[in-house]
């Protein structure tokens, strides 16, 4: 919040007055600064630290931009009373009280805006369509940095992207193309995803300032997390799937997912658990899910130095047999789809109702499965999904009256087998602290060693109460 102190002064360079708008209202920055209801906020929030922390003899002076376009979205009229509530006064009384910093041989230069972004923000408010733009202009918000330094003052560890990688977390304050840097090469592909990762961490970081009683219990932040916890709300609200719910987000202002991000972190613990049962599968078909039988294969014949280095190359040569295919498609007739690849994605799902339309072993449904699998970007990664897959397969395979209601997706399960074969004979408190020793050590199984986590994974999502009980292989 230095900058807010920065931009209060009024500046004399070389014998003339200049006066500086706050940071937030810089109109090709990010897009933070056409959204009425974020503006105001971010501006009573500059006013209350300036009460706490300004020190001069004479008073700050901050201005308030309004634009035209500002009075003509739909949140004008949020604007307007913020200005009546305002004293009015003249001001060059007001250039007589306040605090002057004079600076010598100092060129100021003009912002040069970019008009197709700008206009696009301030005639249609489009949210969806104005993140993507920015996403694909990269453009970030110059806060980033104050952001991440107020996370690690309070002794928090940022962590972005998906995957978790000590490289992708931050314990100390840097620079923000460095922190831009990292959120582009550790996102995903999704659409907007990286400043949608920025737009988590800025508001992150802002209640973290305001209010940092809201993180006690959290050791490390992940912003994207906190997008699948919003992602939960929007798909429980609206009955939406996750990929919709996904969608609908990024169509929100950013002062709505400020304020739903505030609700979450208020109610965090009641948030998760929501999340956990969003992904539960629900079974039809059979009157006690205890008769599920589910046994592993028992081909562990291969013998592989380095299972981490095989998926790796393995899931580069993408060999797969027509009956691989042949198993996709009879799956599908036992769930309602089945997502493969981002889960945020919904060109990542396969409808069961694409069963109705085609047969076993047609060369358009093996290409459609195998498009989504090409998608993946990992390699080995990619070799986990089809492992997954096998692994369904033979769960539906051996029980044939088994139907599951919801979709299943990949993503989840493998997610879930990757705790389980971690917290497997451990005393963790804690594991999403070691998320990523866990995946790194999922990698290095073998594929018997795998299916078996897989297997236990979906039973535990069949049966969530029973987190701490091993299912018997």
């Amino acid at each position: 919040m230095t900058r807010t102190i920065t931009t209060s002064y009024l500046y004399v360079i070389n014998e003339e007055k200049r006066l500086f708008l706050p940071y937030y209202f810089n109109p090709d920055g990010f897009y933070f600064t056409y959204d009425n209801k974020l503006l105001v906020k971010q501006f009573l929030a500059s006013l209350k630290f300036l009460h706490k922390y300004w020190n001069k003899d004479k008073q700050p002076l901050m201005l308030f931009l309004v634009r035209q376009d500002m009075l003509l979205e739909k949140d004008k009229n949020l604007i307007l009373e913020f200005l009546y509530s305002l004293e009015s006064t003249n001001l060059n009384s007001l250039l007589e009280n306040v605090y002057v910093e004079h600076l010598e041989n100092l060129d100021c230069s003009s912002i040069t805006e970019n008009p197709i972004y700008n206009t696009t923000i301030s005639q249609t408010h489009d949210w969806a369509e104005i993140r993507r733009i920015a996403d694909r202009d990269k453009k970030h918000d110059e806060r980033l940095e104050d952001a991440l330094l107020d996370i690690v003052i309070y002794q928090k560890r940022l962590a972005v992207g998906r995957a978790y990688s000590e490289k992708a977390t931050f314990i100390k304050p840097h620079d923000n193309n460095y922190i831009v840097k990292t959120i582009e090469e550790f996102c995903g592909d999704n659409v907007a995803e990286s400043v949608l990762t920025q737009e988590i961490i800025l508001h992150l970081g802002h209640l973290i300032r305001m209010e940092p009683e809201l993180f006690n219990s959290i050791l490390t932040i992940r912003p994207w997390y906190f997008v699948q916890l919003l992602v939960g709300r929007i798909s429980r609200k609206n009955h939406l799937s996750i990929g919709q719910a996904y969608e609908l987000l990024l169509s929100f202002p950013p002062s709505e997912i400020y304020t739903d991000l505030h609700d979450t972190l208020q109610s965090l613990s009641t948030e998760v658990t929501k999340l956990s049962e969003l992904e539960n599968l629900h079974v039809s078909g059979l009157t006690n899910i205890d008769n599920i039988t589910v046994k592993p294969s028992n081909d562990d014949t291969l013998h592989i130095e380095d299972w981490a280095v095989y998926r790796e190359e393995i899931g580069l040569a993408n060999r797969l047999s027509s009956n691989f295919y042949k198993g996709v498609w009879h799956l599908l007739q036992q769930c309602k789809g089945l997502i493969i690849g981002d889960k945020y994605d919904p060109k990542c799902r396969i409808s069961s109702e694409l069963t109705l339309e085609s047969t076993a072993g047609e060369r358009n449904f093996d290409l459609l499965v195998d498009n989504l699998l090409q998608n993946i970007y990992s390699s080995s990664y990619r070799q986990l999904n089809i492992e997954a897959i096998e692994s369904l397969n033979r769960i539906f395979k051996q029980n044939p009256k088994l139907h599951i209601v919801d979709d299943l997706i990949l993503d989840v399960l493998i997610g879930y087998a990757v705790r389980i074969a971690w917290t497997k004979d451990k005393n963790i408190e804690n594991y999403d602290e070691q998320k990523g020793l866990a995946w790194e050590s999922f990698y290095t199984l073998s594929q018997h060693e795998t299916e078996k986590a897989f297997i236990q994974a979906f039973v535990f999502l069949l049966k969530p109460e029973e987190l701490n009980n091993e299912v018997q292989l």
